[in-house]
């Protein structure tokens, strides 16, 4: 059985915060929060946490498990200048196993990797330019499996007329 008490408090007019705490009868206690926020019209995000003691648990203490499992979730966005954009997306679990378990929705529940990724992106009229950083979790193997790929540079020209060559047209992209 699960028994959950929200906590909702709006901020103010751009911020709002939800704290849940969770009592699983044969797991343990947790506690969860949703925190969105409105800093600008160019600024925005939100942030999802949920932690758990699995004291009542016994299987994971004989095993020497650990007690303390969780995950979080963090989007950011934030549109610099009309042609500068930054984006956060970040996920990051104690385990493989802890959407499966504790997730709300389904959409979580069969999660198969938890993504960190970074975005820059520059735009000019006929260039755009992109640096990105990965951080990969694999959730479905036994074994771990992680990627890091820091940092993935980018640069895409529009397709645009050769200058000095009528009727010809050059794209490229690079990285």
């Amino acid at each position: 059985f699960l028994a959950r008490t929200p906590y909702y408090w709006a901020i103010n007019d751009s911020q709002d915060l939800t704290l849940a705490m969770d009592v699983f009868s044969k797991r343990g206690i947790g506690a969860d929060l949703d925190y969105r926020y409105l800093l600008s019209r160019d600024t925005r995000g939100q942030l999802t946490a949920f932690g758990i003691n699995e004291s009542f648990l016994q299987s994971r203490q004989s095993a020497g498990l650990p007690e303390n499992r969780g995950y979080y979730k963090l989007q950011h966005i934030w549109q610099a200048t009309p042609s500068l954009s930054f984006k956060l997306d970040s996920n990051v679990t104690s385990d493989d196993n802890i959407y499966k378990t504790y997730a709300f929705t389904t959409a979580d529940r069969v999660r198969q990797t938890a993504e960190t990724n970074i975005f820059v992106t520059q735009r000019w009229n006929s260039f755009n330019l992109v640096g990105r950083f990965l951080w990969y979790q694999d959730l479905t193997q036994v074994r771990a499996v992680e990627l890091q790929r820091v940092p993935e540079i980018k640069l895409t020209s529009l397709r645009q007329p050769l200058p000095g060559v009528p009727g010809l047209l050059y794209e490229g992209q690079t990285s």
